[in-house]
């Protein structure tokens, strides 16, 4: 007789001085609190992640600095995607999250002397973790506040430009 097909099953069973099986270990589970397993935010924004067991061990693959975990809230501070793994007993249950590019909303390029507007960032929340400056190459011809506000000085030209730097609190993940 010739053999086809065979396989073998090994599992292991652990037996208490009582003689019953002891519980099976529960998997992990990791989703974000609206129970999904995948979430866009802005740059900046927070996300809310609820795992179990309590003791699970926490990582992001790829992180690069991109994301903070503190607790159950995960601070974006660079774009991208991020697979976060809650890992226990030998076991891994993962989520995404999808943190978006910004762009800048400069929705007007031309105002009047004493005359102003706003530009604004697309895709992004403030957070103590990221510095926003604006700047002005010439503020004879225009000037730019904190806020993105820009009011026009004199007749001309000149650059507009917004820095956006995401800075890493190195004790979280």
């Amino acid at each position: 007789n010739e053999n086809v097909y065979e396989k073998t099953f090994t599992e292991k069973i652990s037996v208490a001085s009582n003689g019953t099986g002891t519980d099976t270990p529960t998997n992990p589970t990791l989703t974000f609190n609206d129970n999904s397993n995948y979430k866009d935010v802005n740059l900046g924004g927070t996300a809310q992640i609820t795992y179990s067991p309590s003791d699970a061990a926490i990582s992001v693959d790829n992180n690069d600095k991109g994301i903070i975990i503190n607790g159950n809230t995960i601070t974006a501070l660079k774009p991208g995607n991020y697979k976060i793994n809650a890992t226990s007993n030998n076991q891994t249950a993962s989520i995404t999250l999808n943190v978006k590019d910004i762009s800048l909303n400069a929705h007007t390029t031309g105002i009047t002397v004493d005359g102003n507007t706003t530009w604004s960032i697309n895709n992004f929340t403030s957070n103590d973790n990221i510095t926003v400056s604006w700047d002005s190459d010439d503020d004879d011809v225009a000037t730019v506040d904190r806020n993105g506000k820009i009011t026009g000085v004199s007749e001309g030209e000149t650059n507009i430009s917004v820095k956006v730097q995401s800075n890493y609190n190195n004790e979280n993940v």
